[in-house]
C-alpha cells in the first residue's frame, strides 16, 4: 500500500494533513486548515512541490548533520 494524506480533526477546531508512510508512520502533521477544502488544495501544492524541493539545513547541531 503507497502511503496516504489524511485529513484529520484538529483539536479545538478545523482540519489537519497528516502524511502516513506505507507501514503506517506518521513523517509530517501540517497546520490547522479551517475546512476540507482549504486542506485539499494544500495536498495538491504538496503533491506539486515535493517532488522537486531541495532540503535547506538550517540547523546549528553537529549531531543533526551526521558528525
Amino acid at each position: 500500500m503507497p502511503g496516504q494524506f489524511k485529513l484529520v480533526d484538529a483539536e479545538p477546531h478545523g482540519i489537519r494533513i497528516l502524511l502516513v508512510s506505507a507501514a503506517g508512520e506518521t513523517l509530517a502533521t501540517s497546520k490547522t486548515f479551517e475546512n476540507t477544502e482549504e486542506a485539499a488544495a494544500a495536498v495538491a501544492d504538496l503533491r506539486e512541490h515535493a517532488a522537486s524541493a531541495h532540503i535547506i539545513d538550517r540547523t546549528t547541531s553537529t549531531h543533526s548533520r551526521g558528525n
